[in-house]
């Protein structure tokens, strides 16, 4: 346990280990947070969740931190406005690394000891981690957003393939028959989420699943074929959103001189027309599918599928922070999230987590869509079939794409 929580403490520092104090305090967007921010929240938590409550001679390291670097916690009355993050110029960002510190050498000094308490800890321990490398995902989208505001600023310094190959991926597709079929975690000592537990039985018609996930050049025809205008293929919701907000493209498509270039974290590149289509929204996902003649998998369909797949492909361990061609992941998850046409709502039986964490998963279950799979800046070891993901269906900053079934 020692190695999963300074590991993933570590991972995370290297994450900004080349980036200024200056962009780490900085914020793009009221949906997003500085890097700086993720550092302090995280490091919260675990004094918060751990040390506050099971080790007496544990002194907090700035009172203030309560207000500061609480994210949605209604339990510990009050937090900072999630959209004025970018205001926090005190504490400096040297003091919230002085303060990351502080936190891993009390760890580092008391992690051997067998408390009372030790398992209850331990369990706590292991949800603090997956909780920071949640946020490491987080950390990335919003820097690549930030990146954007101002685009000639380079993140990691790797070359983006540009290649404009015109080469369509086969649309093959897994088949599956209709039954009853298990879903969710079991019960065994895995960590999961609260809202992957009560593994449950449920039936399935049945259907076709998509073997790779939908190409920028795939996607390019629907917007050629005027997707965006053509009000047949949309949600009412999704219509007015893309008229409201004058959208014709995903998120970070810049068209120049009739061609079109991609936002990646490392800068502006030619568009590769191989890559999974990138930054998209439930609304513009689910026009494509019907675009095509298609639809989108439910959460049980592409969940069914994805057990007969090892957890292999392309996740922030790669280092590639982009999708790569969907033949050279070979996996059917990493590269990017899959959007899928079921709504986040409870599994049977539904506990949350007790106390101060049942606010974790359990008050986010209305108004939003399940999203599945991981992408390329998803920690692999964070990742499970399981895996429940879950965005409003306008929100495209996060690594989304599409994933066809019949």
């Amino acid at each position: 346990m020692n190695n999963f929580y300074f590991n993933t403490r570590k991972t995370t520092e290297q994450l900004v280990e080349n980036i200024s104090a200056e962009v780490a305090c900085l914020q793009s967007n009221y949906f997003a947070s500085p890097a700086k921010w993720h550092l302090a929240h995280t490091t919260w938590f675990f004094e918060e969740v751990i040390l506050k409550k099971f080790f007496p001679k544990y002194r907090q390291y700035d009172k203030r931190f309560n207000y500061l670097f609480n994210s949605y916690y209604e339990s510990f009355k009050g937090y900072f406005p999630r959209n004025k993050r970018g205001l926090i110029f005190s504490p400096s960002f040297n003091e919230i690394i002085n303060y990351r510190k502080y936190v891993d050498k009390f760890f580092s000094n008391i992690s051997q000891k067998k408390t009372k308490d030790f398992l209850k800890i331990n369990k706590l321990l292991i949800l603090g981690c997956n909780h920071e490398q949640q946020h490491q995902e987080l950390l990335l989208m919003d820097l690549k957003n930030l990146f954007f505001q101002i685009p000639f600023n380079h993140y990691f310094n790797k070359k983006v393939s540009s290649r404009k190959s015109s080469n369509f991926i086969s649309p093959k597709y897994y088949d599956f028959e209709k039954g009853q079929y298990y879903f969710g975690a079991k019960n065994d000592d895995q960590f999961v989420y609260d809202n992957e537990k009560n593994g449950h039985y449920a039936y399935l018609d049945k259907f076709k699943i998509s073997k790779y996930l939908v190409t920028n050049a795939e996607y390019l025809d629907f917007i050629k074929d005027n997707g965006y205008k053509n009000f047949k293929f949309w949600l009412s919701d999704g219509f007015d959103w893309i008229k409201k907000n004058n959208i014709s493209s995903p998120l970070y498509w810049k068209k120049h001189k009739n061609k079109f270039y991609e936002f990646t974290i490392n800068g502006f590149s030619e568009l590769n027309l191989d890559l999974p289509v990138t930054h998209i929204s439930y609304y513009e996902a689910d026009a494509y599918a019907r675009w095509s003649g298609k639809r989108l998998p439910t959460e049980f369909e592409w969940e069914l599928c994805s057990k007969n797949f090892g957890v292999n492909g392309n996740f922030l361990e790669a280092c590639n922070y982009h999708p790569i061609p969907e033949k050279k992941n070979n996996s059917f998850c990493g590269n990017a999230w899959n959007w899928t046409s079921s709504y986040y709502i409870p599994y049977p039986r539904f506990k949350p987590f007790k106390g101060i964490l049942a606010e974790y998963n359990n008050k986010f279950m209305a108004n939003q869509l399940v999203l599945r799979g991981g992408s390329c800046l998803t920690p692999k070891s964070h990742y499970r079939h399981t895996y429940r993901n879950f965005f409003y269906p306008d929100d495209r900053w996060q690594m989304s794409s599409i994933r066809l079934a019949i």
